[in-house]
């Protein structure tokens, strides 16, 4: 399952992924979030302390990223 607030459903289901309807879906429901983003003003703590709550405790967060994506 992918969300990306940017890239249309459309492109997403193109490549044979299924798209979360929100980023909310999408933390409720993932098993394993794979974070990989450049950091920029629209990326600053795109990930809130309250989306990684949302999450299954058996859920796996890796952030490959930069460490100020997350709040």
């Amino acid at each position: 399952m992918v969300w990306d607030s940017d890239t249309s459903r459309k492109n997403v289901v193109q490549v044979g992924f299924e798209s979360a309807n929100s980023k909310e879906e999408f933390f409720k429901t993932a098993y394993i979030v794979s974070l990989h983003l450049r950091l920029n003003q629209t990326t600053f703590e795109i990930v809130k302390e309250s989306d990684l709550n949302m999450m299954k405790p058996s859920s796996v967060f890796i952030n490959a990223a930069r460490a100020e994506l997350v709040e």
